[in-house]
């Protein structure tokens, strides 16, 4: 069963460990040099005005969360690959959490997804985001390629 907490750190440790490989992608290539994956989730964490872990009995399978940059909320979400065991759910978790979000902030909401990594893409975009393919980016040393994403509020 799926529930939702705020994240401790054994549940940080947790998903590190088994965190999808495109999922590490994103997260590293914002890391400082030396930086372990279980500090920069822990960083992104901290950094955040909320945040959520999705455990499944009891086990952390996702970390979720926004920051308030000004007029717009960067929403970021991680995960390992039992997240999508469980597709319905997170699909209707993920447009309410969108939505509310969205609805905090006069621009919306934005954030950048490795162009490679379909999983979420696809959710991002049935959950209302509009994945800009023409605002490409490259971050980190090796110029990662993520694509720029938003969603404005839809109402309630």
């Amino acid at each position: 069963m799926l529930t939702i907490h705020e994240p401790t750190p054994f549940d940080l440790y947790l998903l590190c460990n088994f965190l999808r490989p495109i999922d590490k992608v994103e997260v590293m290539v914002f890391a400082k040099e030396g930086q372990t994956l279980l500090s920069r989730v822990a960083e992104s964490v901290k950094d955040s005005t909320m945040v959520w872990a999705v455990r499944d009995d009891g086990v952390c399978i996702a970390v979720f969360g926004y920051r308030k940059l000004e007029s717009l909320g960067m929403v970021w979400c991680i995960g390992t690959p039992q997240i999508e065991t469980y597709p319905v759910q997170l699909l209707k978790w993920g447009r309410w959490f969108l939505n509310g979000i969205a609805s905090l902030f006069e621009k919306g909401v934005y954030n950048y997804v490795h162009r490679d990594n379909a999983v979420a893409r696809r959710w991002l975009e049935r959950c209302g985001c509009v994945i800009n393919d023409s605002k490409s980016y490259q971050f980190g040393v090796d110029g990662q390629p993520f694509l720029y994403f938003t969603k404005e509020y839809g109402g309630a």
